[in-house]
């Protein structure tokens, strides 16, 4: 892929000096795997960024 990215699978967790943190993305949210696997990995800090507004995308699926 451009600008060195790929994909992958794995969910580490990085040692910081403020504790272990994990990171996802956006529509990372829809998939039990990520947060099963960052949970996993005992991350006390996750970061993630997106663009979301709020809940109102999942309230739709639940409609």
């Amino acid at each position: 892929m451009e600008a060195g990215v790929t994909p992958g699978v794995e969910t580490p967790v990085f040692e910081t000096d403020f504790g272990r943190v994990g990171l996802c993305i956006c529509f990372d949210l829809n998939y039990w795997e990520v947060g099963s696997g960052l949970c996993r990995n005992h991350a006390e800090l996750v970061i993630w960024p997106s663009m979301w507004a709020g809940g109102r995308m999942l309230s739709k699926c639940a409609m």
